[in-house]
């Protein structure tokens, strides 16, 4: 992700899992590092308050430190965050309790995924909605996600500008 040009040019980091490659083939091997819950949510606190990774580990409690809304660089309402597992729980509720946006990946091949992304993720009302992690032109949750970044931007537009910003969508009675 890191060597992407677009996230080079627009982004000044990365959160993540940390993956090892074959030095053979090329492939990802295994799991370096793994963020648990607290990391994840410690993650959004950083980018909320507009910390860089390196200020935040050369002072580790300045996450800690309140900031008025107003101050916040990224507020939780132009969050999406998109996970898969359980330990996405505490951070798919945090976005979500703050008006942003969470949604849910599994893989639909696989009964026991499902079956979590039911009882775990959409019965608890956890997520906006459950994908499998396809984020093409043709794919459902590229296109929620494309349409979710529009209403963002959109509604942050509003709100410097002062001119309210009508949707796209319009609904008309089935024929």
């Amino acid at each position: 992700v890191e060597a992407c040009p677009v996230i080079k040019a627009n982004c000044n980091g990365v959160y993540g899992c940390e993956v090892e490659e074959d030095a053979t083939t090329g492939l990802i091997s295994r799991l370096k590092r793994c963020g648990p819950s607290t990391e994840q949510t410690r993650y959004l606190f950083e980018i909320n308050k507009g910390l860089s990774q390196a200020a935040s580990e050369a002072n580790p409690y300045a996450v800690n430190n309140d900031l008025p809304a107003n101050k916040r660089r990224v507020p939780f309402q132009n969050m999406i965050y998109i996970g898969d597992g359980l330990t996405d729980i505490p951070s798919f509720s945090l976005v979500k309790q703050n008006g942003g946006t969470p949604f849910g990946v599994f893989n639909p091949n696989d009964e026991k995924s499902a079956q979590r992304a039911m009882s775990a993720f959409l019965h608890t009302d956890r997520v906006a909605s459950m994908h499998s992690p396809r984020y093409g032109k043709s794919d459902d949750l590229g296109a929620l996600l494309r349409a979710t970044v529009t209403r963002m931007a959109r509604r942050i537009k509003a709100e410097r500008t002062g001119v309210q910003v009508q949707d796209d969508v319009r609904l008309t009675p089935a024929d």
